[in-house]
């Protein structure tokens, strides 16, 4: 599939689009530093919001969660691997304790607070969950997904009007045809 090359305007800068797949996932898989992972991160969301097509902004969006959960830490990468491996196994007290790991060693890392809150979602400790993903969301105001539990946690805790906002703010950072499933969400809440 052929993509255009295209320019969005931003309010502060002027961003080409339509870099080919293959070469933004090399931009992923070469990330060194948090800096590099800043700027592609940027790139991505950029390429992601002017994708075109659901199947670019899937891969895409797939690009975004690598970029997320990577950290120059080889050591805080495996603690995230082996915390979303154990938590795929419905294992999540287990869990908890290497995301709590990743964050002893480095409390700037958004996607550890993420992935704790998310965990505390599932297991209804939703008081937590929030108090989690608005550091995530502090420190990565651009993470669709923490702002998708966000809304969840407080469907749950019966603040719709918050659990609207938050499920929109998601949906701004989401192409189109990505946020679809916001819709739905947000229309609970009202």
């Amino acid at each position: 599939a052929s993509v255009t090359s295209q320019s969005v305007f931003t309010s502060q800068r002027i961003v080409q689009t339509g870099t080919p797949l293959d070469e933004l996932a090399t931009d992923v898989s070469s990330m060194k530093s948090k800096d590099d992972r800043s700027a592609t991160l940027q790139r991505l969301l950029d390429e992601f919001w002017a994708a075109g097509t659901g199947q670019r902004a899937y891969a895409i969006e797939k690009l975004i969660w690598q970029a997320w959960t990577f950290h120059p830490n080889a050591g805080i990468s495996e603690l995230m691997q082996r915390g979303s491996a154990t938590m795929e196994q419905n294992k999540f007290k287990d869990a908890e304790v290497f995301f709590r790991q990743a964050l002893v060693r480095d409390t700037q890392f958004s996607e550890a607070w993420y992935r704790l809150g998310q965990l505390h979602y599932l297991l209804g400790d939703h008081e937590l969950s929030l108090s989690e993903l608005d550091i995530a969301l502090e420190l990565e105001p651009s993470h669709f997904g923490a702002l998708s539990v966000r809304g969840l946690d407080l469907l749950q805790l019966g603040c719709y009007t918050q659990a609207e906002a938050s499920f929109r703010e998601a949906q701004e950072l989401l192409p189109e045809y990505s946020a679809r499933f916001l819709a739905a969400d947000a229309s609970e809440a009202r």
